[in-house]
């Protein structure tokens, strides 16, 4: 789609397909695309935005997230730990693995600092068995947090100097200090919470003006945070389970959201269409480069 023509006042489908849970998008600049993951079939999905060509991979295991990689390909996050994997070949190969013992967690949301280090968490059960993780460039693996819920959005100030996370469970985004050098977080403080009526926040991005943009599962909504907390604006979206918003396009001005459909009736599709679609909007702001892993 020719994403310079979305008008300004709405959110548009970029791709009319319906994944089950279309998660972690991120800006593919090398094939002007939108690279994103469907956790409930377990593939890796890759939309063109100029030519509408799309593609998926699929994947053996678990997957709950995909972030790129300075050498090209992705890093996914997989049951069993972080994987290099290049679309172009299809090989897999093994990064990190985790050790989870008798625990039913697996991967879920990742991003990349600026300096190329990937940082993920875990979900499932038993309650609070989740973590934190930070993956180095030498494939070093650090447990950052533990007693976590369910790990979601992760993403930083524009100068570095702030580390914004969502544990969904907690209804809230919190806020590190963030030291990008040794890339450590500290001093952990609420930042915002998620009234019970707006729905659970899940992934996030951060835009040039250092604004907080949250996807909010069950609210039909993404929301604008400003840095202080305070809500500066709600996009509405035309499907109930909003799960991760990217900034993406040539000039980073276009910000795609995925969404999902799975565990929805025939009736509530029949609703909502774009439930499982990947949507595009122009919010008049642009977005921060995408980081890419430096192992």
């Amino acid at each position: 789609m020719d994403t310079s023509r979305l008008a300004a006042d709405r959110v548009e489908v970029a791709w009319a397909g319906r994944s089950a849970i279309g998660e972690s998008p991120y800006w593919d600049a090398a094939h002007d695309a939108v690279v994103w993951v469907d956790i409930g079939t377990r593939k890796v999905c890759r939309l063109e935005v100029e030519t509408g060509r799309y593609r998926s991979w699929q994947m053996t295991e678990h997957i709950g997230a995909a972030v790129p990689r300075r050498g090209g390909g992705m890093v996914v996050a997989l049951g069993a730990g972080f994987a290099a994997f290049d679309p172009e070949d299809g090989s897999l190969s093994m990064l990190a693995p985790l050790d989870l013992g008798d625990s039913q967690v697996q991967l879920n949301d990742c991003q990349c600092d600026r300096h190329g280090r990937i940082w993920g968490g875990t979900q499932g059960e038993p309650p609070r068995a989740a973590h934190l993780y930070r993956l180095d460039a030498g494939h070093g693996l650090t447990t950052v947090l533990d007693q976590v819920t369910v790990s979601n959005g992760i993403g930083w100030s524009p100068d570095d100097r702030s580390m914004y996370y969502v544990d969904s469970r907690e209804r809230r985004i919190d806020v590190f200090d963030f030291d990008v050098a040794r890339g450590t977080v500290n001093n952990r403080r609420p930042l915002v919470h998620v009234p019970d009526e707006a729905g659970v926040p899940d992934g996030l991005c951060v835009d040039s003006a250092g604004m907080i943009w949250v996807a909010l599962w069950g609210g039909g909504a993404v929301r604008r945070y400003r840095p202080d907390g305070g809500l500066d604006r709600v996009l509405p979206i035309p499907a109930a389970n909003v799960t991760s918003c990217a900034f993406g396009g040539a000039d980073l001005s276009t910000l795609y959201v995925t969404t999902a459909a799975q565990g929805m009736t025939e009736s509530e599709l029949e609703m909502q269409p774009a439930a499982g679609a990947l949507l595009a909007h122009r919010p008049g702001v642009h977005g921060q480069r995408p980081n890419a892993y430096a192992g």
